[in-house]
């Protein structure tokens, strides 16, 4: 601002002694620096506006700052405070323990040695109960050992069980023709039990097999000579009628039934079959009713799994 007079006192002087183009090219230059001088003008003030700002936030900030020291100046030296109390305060504590470990070292020793005794205590219940430990284990090892053992009988035995009611379908199914009065098919500890009336085997006090009977024999060795390791064993029950020596009819009409079986055609191996009567004193029936004495007169024919798998199991058990 303050050099624009000088330039127009020059600007005058020099215009007496130029030519009119000389003066107003002058004069353009004069306009241009005149602008230049506005623009800087304008931007100084701006700058002067933004400096002013920053001036103002810096001045904030420090202002903000000051506070924040004041206020942790305060919290230093309250913190410096309570570490010289806490200075006094351990000082105090330093002196009582020493006082008590003064006057308590009979007392401690006395303490030292019942600890003594009981960690030797301790160590002798450690030690008997890790030996109680390692019976148990022991204990726990047989008896996974013996329950491994039980499951693979029992897998023996479930075995013969299926096996033994398959046989029992097989005897059923040959046997079809017979109503339940006539032959009853059972299963009872592994075995299987056929029972026959004697209305399709022999007439009252007769030891000969009828034709009927002989026919259910054919059939029933038929599926005997297909399981070859059935042990058979033919049981003759009689009722209480004293016509006749009971035990002699039972045992009797038994063989007459192991003959039929191992003779021909049936050929059944004479050294699978057992023969034994006995008599009246099985009853299966009411020997005071007719009804219950035909249920009593009739044939059993036992049969009997191989059970070698069993017995190998039990022997190496024992």
């Amino acid at each position: 601002m303050k050099s624009t007079p000088y330039i127009l006192v020059l600007v005058i002087i020099l215009s007496s002694c130029i030519s009119k183009e000389e003066h107003n090219a002058l004069k353009k230059d004069l306009e241009s620096l005149r602008s230049l001088n506005e623009e800087s003008i304008h931007e100084l003030k701006l700058n002067t506006d933004s400096l002013s700002l920053e001036l103002k936030t810096v001045t904030e900030e420090k202002n903000a700052i000051d506070n924040q020291l004041s206020v942790a100046a305060g919290q230093i030296k309250s913190v410096e405070e309570q570490y010289l109390g806490l200075i006094e305060t351990n000082k105090v504590l330093e002196n009582n323990y020493k006082g008590l470990l003064s006057s308590s070292s009979n007392r401690n020793q006395k303490l030292f040695q019942q600890l003594g005794e009981k960690q030797k205590h301790l160590e002798e219940k450690e030690d008997t109960l890790n030996l109680r430990l390692q019976s148990i284990r022991m204990l726990e090892e047989q008896l996974a050992i013996r329950e491994a053992r039980v499951k693979e009988l029992e897998g023996i035995i479930e075995k013969q069980d299926s096996a033994a009611q398959a046989l029992k379908q097989r005897i059923k199914d040959a046997l079809y023709k017979f109503n339940d009065e006539q032959v009853s098919v059972v299963v009872k500890n592994g075995k299987v039990y056929v029972s026959l009336s004697n209305e399709i085997l022999f007439k009252s006090g007769s030891t000969q097999v009828d034709s009927v009977g002989v026919g259910a024999m054919g059939l029933l060795a038929s599926v005997l000579n297909s399981n070859n390791d059935i042990e058979v064993n033919i049981e003759g029950h009689t009722d209480t009628d004293k016509g006749v020596d009971n035990w002699d009819l039972s045992v009797k009409r038994a063989t007459s039934i192991v003959r039929i079986l191992t003779a021909a055609p049936n050929s059944v191996d004479p050294a699978r079959v057992t023969a034994s009567g006995r008599g009246e004193f099985q009853p299966i029936g009411d020997n005071e009713s007719t009804e219950g004495k035909a249920k009593n007169r009739r044939i059993e024919v036992i049969l009997t799994p191989n059970l070698d798998e069993i017995y190998n199991f039990l022997d190496g058990e024992l």
